[in-house]
């Protein structure tokens, strides 16, 4: 995030706009999937009523970084999305990498790759 801020710095509005538009992109297709239990962990049997970062960072930039037809089936399928993000926190490793140290390079590719692999999984 610093390089990029730092690289954008002087960006142009045409820029900024594209930025935003990808942002506004992101996530309305993130409510669509997954509705009220985006960026937040699963707790027995419901959701925790807590918004994490690791998860924020992670559903948006998965879902900025698959393509359309995948967004598009993830979001028919949003049940199983659900379903699957749950499984993903059984995963000690996954569940480590939203909620401690969130900001070594480690964790976040760890959970970012994580759900492209889930969301490309639904896809198919």
């Amino acid at each position: 995030m610093d390089h990029f801020m730092q690289d954008n710095q002087g960006a142009r509005e045409e820029q900024l706009m594209d930025y935003a538009r990808s942002f506004t992109v992101a996530i309305e297709a993130c409510e669509n999937i997954w509705g009220e239990e985006a960026f937040k962990r699963p707790d027995l049997d419901r959701w925790r009523d807590q918004l994490l970062a690791g998860m924020y960072d992670a559903e948006m930039v998965a879902i900025d970084q698959v393509p359309l037809d995948v967004r598009s089936a993830a979001s028919e399928r949003s049940s199983l999305v659900k379903a699957e993000t749950r499984t993903l926190f059984n995963d000690p490793l996954f569940d480590q990498a939203v909620r401690q140290g969130t900001n070594t390079p480690r964790r976040i590719i760890y959970r970012i790759e994580a759900l492209i692999e889930l969301l490309r999984r639904v896809a198919q």
